[in-house]
């Protein structure tokens, strides 16, 4: 048996030798060797010069390494059969320096086995991976120590842990132990929306949060992408610029996109009304259709109960960020124990149209969260079940009926839905029930009665000009210390810790063909990258006295992540398409292969990014 481990952490890794084994005779010529590394590619044998040769003559089962006695070196564990085990301990070894990393996961195994541990400190750079076992029914300590030889700090531990996440800590001290906890980040999500509010670039939302592919529901079953959707984008939130309205789509996270239409809709209509998409993230399809909601003079509901009888109606009054949160949350994320609210409308005897105004947004489960809630465990023996919100009313028997077995949710960062619930009372009783195990925060629920007998002017605008450039990440950040986190487009990093998949994105520059319409060919987006659109102005008409303008961006396309639960979660390919049955798709599918196509991507998508290793350790 035999291990590389740095003995005297003069960085550069050493040869452990264990000659011999159970099976052999007794001779002077078994037992454990070191050989030292030279760092010119040269290994010297140094056993009699430590001392090991004393140790010879055993029938050796494993070794196993860790630091015993807590004293910054590599101390070697040797099991013996039938006998009692040996520990060679390392007396000197802390003379250079060095520094000890201990993992923690989240929501990769505890002891975060099988990270990828890289230590860089000036000219000299590690590289190890924590393993489960080093020997015969031994295991070495969850722990790694890296000598550093006479350099007297660590520029950056960087760690890729088995769940996918890549973590950097920086500017680290000598001669400690590190515990380093894996981050419980939000990797992906669906692109960003900035538009030009008249001064500045203003964040408005994310969006497509049903356009994920190779998303894991459970175990052996995917998602269907639900892949286009209508963004509401106010008046004062996209004002003209140079006689265009300007917007940027902003890939910022752990994912490639394929984007592959945009429309921008503009809506006149009376100031005094306001205009909503019919969107909401469904489980399964059928995905609603597009219509226009109006609203006018919407108000809070009369009371409003979570499920522990708190009174939380100040909490969904108004936009605040403040939402009731009181449910319990599950060790996977995106799930929460099952909870509900309720809502007590008021008298709305004679309403002719009622529906609910209700704005949140939601942590969501990742395919590595369902994987684990799937599992059965003995506190869960059919695993844990993510439940959609559905919505009852009391019936004539005065309990509680599901009249909305599936009313969606709005996707990911804040956005409002519309719930229609015209016709779905079954007595006179105005009060609702919201029922789900997801971790959805309401921020705000208005009920609506209003209906609209006012003409709505719709225009469509395709883009005038679209241009792929990279452009950063713009600063995550909380105004209040409460999540949703927003973005500052003012702030910009460079970079960021994020993996990108493998293969070939598209190039650089103009794409305004590439999402004029929808045809599977699309811009392919890492993250880092967005897309300028500016839609032209001048065929829209004059407002009439007392309108105003609203607009809807239309956009279609894709969206992947690195989850190593996912479909395909590495690589571009295979490209999707609006065709495909699943995603990832067998051999009786395949992306469209006539000329068009062929040279779309002959054309566009010659920017080429290598795998996951290539962009760690260059």
């Amino acid at each position: 048996m035999s291990q590389f481990f740095d003995y005297d952490n003069d960085g550069d890794l050493d040869l452990f030798v264990v000659k011999g084994g159970i099976t052999s005779e007794k001779s002077n010529d078994t037992g454990p060797e070191l050989w030292e590394n030279q760092g010119d590619g040269k290994f010297v044998n140094v056993t009699e010069k430590v001392g090991l040769n004393q140790f010879r003559g055993k029938p050796y089962r494993s070794a196993t390494f860790g630091d015993f006695d807590n004293d910054g070196d590599t101390d070697v564990l040797l099991t013996v059969n039938g006998g009692a085990p040996v520990l060679l301990r390392n007396d000197g070894g802390n003379q250079n320096n060095w520094i000890k990393v201990r993992l923690q996961g989240t929501n990769s195994n505890k002891s975060g086995i099988g990270t990828k541990v890289e230590v860089k400190s000036g000219t000299l750079w590690q590289k190890v991976e924590t393993n489960g076992g080093s020997g015969y029914l031994s295991q070495s300590p969850p722990e790694v120590i890296f000598g550093l030889g006479n350099h007297k700090s660590v520029d950056v531990v960087r760690l890729l842990w088995p769940g996918g996440v890549l973590q950097s800590e920086i500017n680290l001290p000598v001669n400690q132990t590190k515990l380093i906890h894996e981050l419980d980040r939000k990797g992906t999500s669906c692109p960003l929306l900035y538009t030009w509010n008249g001064n500045r670039y203003e964040f408005v939302t994310d969006f497509l949060g049903g356009c994920a592919i190779g998303y894991l529901e459970e175990p052996g079953r995917y998602n269907t992408p639900d892949t286009d959707e209508y963004v509401k984008i106010s008046g004062t939130q996209l004002q003209a610029k140079d006689g265009k309205y300007s917007l940027k789509i902003n890939n910022q996270l752990e994912e490639v996109l394929y984007i592959d239409q945009t429309e921008l809709l503009a809506l006149d209509h009376p100031a005094d009304v306001e205009v909503f998409p019919n969107e909401r993230l469904m489980p399964e399809p059928p995905y609603p259709s597009f219509k226009v909601f109006t609203a006018k003079n919407a108000v809070p509901p009369k009371a409003a109960w979570d499920s522990h009888g708190n009174d939380v109606l100040p909490l969904i009054t108004k936009v605040d960020r403040t939402y009731p949160d009181s449910f319990k949350l599950l060790p996977y994320k995106g799930y929460a124990e099952e909870h509900d609210l309720i809502l007590d409308l008021g008298n709305l005897f004679g309403a002719a149209n009622i529906n609910l105004l209700m704005t949140a947004w939601i942590d969501y489960a990742d395919s590595t969260a369902n994987f684990k809630a799937a599992q059965k465990s003995e506190s869960c023996p059919d695993g844990a079940k993510l439940v959609p919100p559905y919505l009852q009313v009391k019936n004539a028997k005065g309990k509680w009926e599901t009249v909305i077995p599936s009313m969606g949710f709005p996707a990911g960062l804040p956005k409002t839905m519309l719930v229609d619930l015209t016709g779905k009372f079954l007595t006179h009783d105005h009060r609702v029930r919201i029922v789900t195990s997801m971790r959805i925060y309401w921020d705000q629920i208005l009920v609506n009665t209003f209906s609209s007998s006012s003409e709505i002017r719709q225009y469509r605008l395709a883009p005038q000009r679209a241009e792929l450039r990279y452009a950063g990440f713009p600063r995550e950040l909380s105004p209040d210390g409460r999540k949703p986190l927003l973005y500052d487009y003012d702030w910009i990093d460079p970079l960021a810790p994020w993996k990108s998949h493998m293969g070939d994105y598209t190039r650089f520059g103009d794409v305004t063909a590439l999402l004029k319409s929808k045809e599977d060919m699309y811009v392919i987006m890492r993250n880092g990258d967005e897309i300028q659109i500016d839609f032209a102005l001048s065929s829209l008409p004059l407002l009439p006295s007392g309108w105003t303008r609203s607009f809807f961006l239309y956009a279609d396309g894709f969206g992947k992540d690195m989850d190593i639960h996912s479909g395909s979660p590495d690589t571009v390919t295979p490209l999707p398409f609006h065709g495909m049955r699943r995603y990832p798709y067998d051999d009786t599918e395949r992306y469209p292969d006539d000329e068009a196509h062929q040279e779309y991507q002959r054309e566009y998508n010659t920017r080429r990014v290598p795998g996951v290793m290539s962009q760690l350790y260059p």
